[in-house]
């Protein structure tokens, strides 16, 4: 007889994260033009959206899926979410923020296989699927000083190599870079 397989549950990172979205994203799920969408960021009926965009001549648009969501279901009705709620969910599954970062704490994870995570630094790829941009961008907007670095790391190419992004200095990127204000 021959003995069953045990699969060994491996514990991976969440791949549904991706709590924003680009432009083409949006114009495609609300069935709306360019033009018609950044109207609503202006208007704030599309209550959180930011430039990720490296310098005033780069525009990368990224929406909050959960401000398209609650478009999409209310309309023009003004969204309940806070400045901090939705820097919340920017944060990875799991994710709780060290005391005296924000007084946002995110909703510990219900399954088993995901621990709750406490610390001042976010990887170069959580704040990647965070605004779901390549790696590269992350990478320029550390260089640009957009984002800063863990104190006494550096990153590079390869395994272990990931920069270590301060979350205070995420929120204040995204705080100076929110559209719509």
């Amino acid at each position: 007889m021959i003995a069953p397989a045990i699969q060994r549950h491996l514990p991976l990172k969440d791949p549904t994260f991706r709590p924003t979205m680009g432009l083409d994203g949006a114009k495609h799920l609300l069935d709306l033009n360019e033009d018609y969408i950044l109207d609503l960021v202006a208007d704030r009926a599309l209550s959180f959206a930011w430039n990720i965009g490296l310098g005033e001549e780069r525009r990368e648009l990224r929406l909050l899926r959960a401000s398209i969501d609650h478009y999409m279901a209310h309309g023009s009705k003004p969204h309940a979410l806070t400045e901090d709620q939705a820097f919340a969910l920017l944060l990875p599954p799991g994710f709780s923020l060290t005391p005296g970062f924000s007084q946002v704490i995110r909703p510990a994870p219900t399954s088993e296989t995901v621990s709750t995570v406490s610390r001042p630094y976010l990887t170069n790829g959580e704040i990647q699927r965070s605004l779901n941009c390549v790696s590269d961008h992350v990478l320029h907007l550390v260089e640009s000083k957009d984002l800063k670095l863990q104190p006494k790391t550096d990153y590079r190419r390869g395994p272990n190599g990931s920069a270590l992004i301060t979350v205070a200095s995420f929120e204040r990127f995204l705080k100076s870079r929110r559209l719509g204000k």
